[in-house]
């Protein structure tokens, strides 16, 4: 912009000007074809986002949470019905529980048991004889013994006192009638089945009486349940109707007491059988919602069965708005909301930042990034409600912090600066707020853990902080996720698994953006502070090739590097950018560094021997040269516009003068031998185009500071400060600002952070003392000089002509 075409007062814009970066006179009118094309971007870049964000979304609710009380009433606009999940899996369970649990009997017990009573009766009726001679105690001591040992024998624990009772007051017939009568009765109850009471399935049998037992003839019969303690209580009965004494009673009941085990084995395989069988019959429960029914009641736990409704809700409500599309009302909310961000975004900078306003490659890549996030966010919607996750309202719950923010507002950011990164931030964190249906706190908490984001990658270096930048923004809004859980007391689980997503999600964003961030810098021309940072390594190929075939050049592109960088921090530019640059602006006087008199070490010029004309292409090429050599270097955009800018259309005023006298000599008699040519001022001047952006204008001015710095005899405040002057005015007058946002407040800090980088870089040193030997050698190396003809054309005028000192 064209605020420095004339250093007159009528020229000087106004202090709101240039905050504005505004000339005084400038029209802000945009074409009126310019301005179709812009409203029809801005149409087509909201039918984008409403597509990609709105068209198809069911909304998820992340706000309301099953087994949470709710905070919001929702109630159905329209009468629809549903199979319920939860009321069939119900019944489902109810017909499972229905089936009562599936054992088979095992007689090995009884059968085992029966043996071992027919073997104590056949051994006693041996032993019986042995008996004959005893009576009384010895008798009932000579049988007790006789138990024990047949006790062990077996790996029985017979009763030993009521055993004995029993063989000593039984006749051995009556004995056989008994034992047999006692296996029937005891067989008769093994076969009905005994439960065992720590049987785990014994539980599950609830209220049943009987359950289904695989006899051992491999049939299927329903047995009532039947316990130890209830077979013992059968077997009590049924030996009382037997016509014995009390003692005999008493004591058989004893023995055959060890003989009543548990010998049902529960059939896991028969049970899940026939109860997945019952649960096939089971048909599904459809429930009728009528239009106005209330599905989630505010200040009340959300129970399963009113999730599943909300969530049946949502779904009718995105069918009936695919069907209808543009005349869904809930489309056509958020499609205004969407409108309402774009244009508070729109106006925002047009009215605080027109010239970010007016850039399209800043602003498609805004819109792109804003694109991508908004993909990321659908995509990530789509996996939470698919049938991979079943729509589980755990993962619906954490759905809103797995999405990543942050991603499209921190490479905005590190792209295009805070401004454009602070931008995208508030675009991306409203557009998702609208699409989850959270109208405060998502918004704020996605706005300000991305801005803490790009505040930390603001001048970033390291491209590891970018990761660590985008990790503390997870850290920043789980704290929110942490406070906002705490005030409405939500599942502590459930906010365990929010603040795991966000953080998870952050440190994944930062390493995605670490890989789009050189696409993105290779496909709209960017270069990053992280670049820019790379490129100040001395060890680069172009770098070192300068220190070895012309020092002199590289020395003086160190120089103008720390002269436009302090200067560049000094007015709030670019310093990194500032000092890559200025490594590189002469990258082009390799190619022919003997032209140029920091590289002359023979003293010999090779220019004077040239035409005016001819000297002054010569020098004009090493632009041209140095933009050759960026593009096969493939260095960044930026570097190759401050190699053609640094010069900007500036006049080569020694070989212009040179030719302008020797035109004037050339009408003169003595003169007359030399051969006139045509001037024309452009042949002089460099092609261009003028620097058009802040740090190439700081560079413009360093080269020539550094360049005229050289030709001062004596180094102070004051001569420093006149070389300034003269050289900055030149330049102004000369129209090489037109083009540039430029302030003049910006240009006088310039000046000022030049004059003490000058002072501090030129000062002086102590002379030391010498001895009359060196005294006399320094004389008649004065003399020597004095004596040479000159060869090279004066140092440099007080225009700050950069071009004298190279030739």
């Amino acid at each position: 912009m064209g605020i420095f075409r004339k250093f007159r007062k009528d020229r000087n814009p106004s202090p709101l000007q240039r905050r504005r970066g505004l000339g005084p006179n400038e029209n802000r009118s945009i074409p009126l074809k310019v301005a179709i094309y812009w409203f029809l971007g801005f149409i087509g870049f909201t039918g984008l986002i409403v597509l990609i964000a709105f068209a198809g979304l069911t909304q998820s609710d992340p706000q309301i949470a099953r087994d949470q009380v709710a905070r919001d009433r929702v109630v159905a606009d329209f009468s629809f019905s549903f199979e319920s999940d939860v009321l069939t899996q119900r019944q489902v369970a109810l017909a499972r529980e229905r089936i009562p649990p599936f054992y088979e009997v095992d007689i090995a017990p009884f059968e085992e048991f029966s043996r071992a009573l027919n073997a104590l009766e056949f051994d006693f009726a041996e032993f019986e004889t042995n008996l004959q001679d005893l009576e009384g105690v010895n008798r009932m001591e000579a049988i007790r013994a006789f138990v024990r040992e047949f006790s062990d024998e077996r790996g029985m624990e017979l009763p030993v006192e009521q055993t004995a009772v029993f063989l000593n007051e039984t006749s051995p017939a009556q004995r056989n009638r008994l034992i047999q009568d006692a296996i029937d009765v005891l067989g008769s109850i093994y076969r009905n089945g005994i439960i065992d009471e720590d049987d785990p399935n014994f539980s599950g049998i609830g209220s049943f009486n009987v359950i289904p037992v695989q006899t051992e003839d491999d049939e299927i019969a329903r047995v009532e349940i039947q316990r130890p303690y209830d077979a013992r209580v059968s077997l009590r009965n049924e030996l009382a109707n037997m016509d014995v004494s009390d003692t005999v009673f008493n004591s058989l009941y004893e023995i055959l007491s060890i003989g009543v085990q548990p010998n049902l084995e529960f059939d896991a395989e028969q049970t899940r059988t026939r109860r997945d069988e019952a649960a096939v019959k089971v048909n599904p429960v459809r429930v009728e919602i009528r239009e106005g029914t209330t599905i989630i009641e505010p200040g009340v736990t959300v129970s399963a069965l009113a999730y599943e409704k909300l969530v049946q809700y949502r779904q009718e409500q995105s069918t009936r708005a695919a069907n209808r599309f543009f005349l869904d009302p809930t489309f056509q909310q958020r499609t205004l909301l969407t409108l309402m961000v774009l244009l508070t975004s729109v106006l925002l900078l047009q009215l605080g930042f027109p010239r970010l306003a007016n850039d399209p490659r800043r602003l498609g890549t805004v819109a792109l990034l804003i694109l991508v996030n908004l993909l990321i966010f659908r995509f990530s919607l789509y996996l939470g409600n698919s049938d991979l996750f079943r729509g589980d309202h755990r993962i619906i719950g954490v759905l809103p912090y797995v999405a990543p923010l942050a991603f499209g507002p921190i490479t905005a950011g590190i792209l295009l600066g805070p401004i454009l990164g602070a931008l995208t931030a508030f675009i991306i964190s409203a557009i998702f707020a609208i699409m989850l249906g959270e109208a405060s706190f998502l918004f704020l908490a996605g706005m300000i853990s991305s801005l803490v984001g790009i505040f930390l990658c603001h001048n970033i270096r390291l491209r590891t902080n970018v990761v660590r930048a985008s990790f503390l923004a997870g850290v920043t809004l789980s704290g929110f996720i942490l406070l906002h859980g705490a005030l409405l007391d939500s599942d502590l689980a459930q906010i365990g698994r929010q603040i795991a997503a966000a953080l998870i999600s952050s440190s994944i964003t930062g390493v995605v953006i670490l890989g789009f961030l050189p696409l993105l810098e290779r496909l709209f021309n960017y270069t990053t502070d992280i670049t820019l940072l790379e490129y100040t390594d001395f060890n680069h190929p172009l770098l070192r090739r300068m220190q070895v075939e012309a020092p002199g050049s590289y020395h003086h592109s160190l120089m103008v590097a720390n002269l436009s960088e302090n200067a560049a921090a000094e007015i709030g530019a670019n310093p990194l950018a500032c000092r890559a640059c200025a490594l590189f602006h002469d990258i082009g006087k390799i190619v022919k560094p003997e032209y140029f008199t920091e590289n002359q070490r023979s003293g010999r010029n090779p220019l004077i021997e040239q035409k005016p004309s001819m000297s002054a292409v010569i020098i004009k090429r090493h632009v041209k040269e140095g933009v050759e050599l960026a593009r096969k270097y493939k260095l960044p955009k930026v570097f190759v516009d401050v190699i053609r800018q640094h010069h900007g259309t500036s006049l080569i005023q020694y070989f212009y003068r040179e030719a302008i006298n020797r035109r004037e000599r050339s009408q003169l008699p003595l003169f007359s031998d030399i051969s006139a040519e045509t001037v024309e001022e452009n042949t002089y001047r460099y092609d261009g185009p003028k620097p058009d952006f802040v740090e190439s204008a700081i560079i413009l001015f360093a080269d020539s500071i550094e360049a005229a710095s050289r030709s001062l005899q004596k180094v102070n405040a004051q001569s420093v400060g006149e070389l300034l002057d003269r050289i900055f005015q030149s330049r102004i007058e000369d129209g090489q600002l037109d083009e540039c946002p430029l302030t003049l407040q910006q240009v006088a800090i310039i000046k000022q952070s030049f004059t003490r980088t000058l002072l501090n870089s030129l000062h002086t040193r102590i002379a030391y003392p010498s001895d009359e030997k060196d005294k006399e050698k320094e004389k008649r190396g004065k003399e020597g000089k004095e004596a040479e003809p000159k060869s090279t054309p004066p140092e440099e005028n007080d225009k700050g002509d950069t071009d004298n000192q190279q030739v």
